[in-house]
């Protein structure tokens, strides 16, 4: 089963003004926002490189999965390859 956990921070700030002055009417706003995401891998994920040398294997058979000692042997090299780590950051100021 693949798991991630996902923390996106968002921040809005809007000011605005409007008024006049003589025969003049004004108005003018200004906006700023900012988002942040952090994602992890918390289990499930394989790297390509693992699933590319467990294919590249000759012993490895993927129609033979349902024979319990090649399955298990599979799993086993999936689980050296896995991601257990930070996976994405990103974040961006919008004005």
């Amino acid at each position: 089963m693949r798991a991630s956990q996902t923390v996106t921070q968002t921040k809005h700030m809007v000011v605005g003004v409007e008024g006049g002055l003589g025969a003049w009417n004004f108005e003018s706003g200004l906006t700023w926002s900012q988002n942040s995401i952090d994602e992890r891998y918390t289990g499930g994920y394989a790297t390509n490189q693992g699933c590319n040398d467990i294919l590249a294997n000759p012993d490895f058979d993927a129609f033979a999965l349902g024979q319990k000692a090649i399955r298990a042997s599979a799993i086993r090299r999936l689980r050296a390859y896995r991601i257990d780590h930070d996976a994405r950051h990103r974040h961006a100021r919008f004005a």
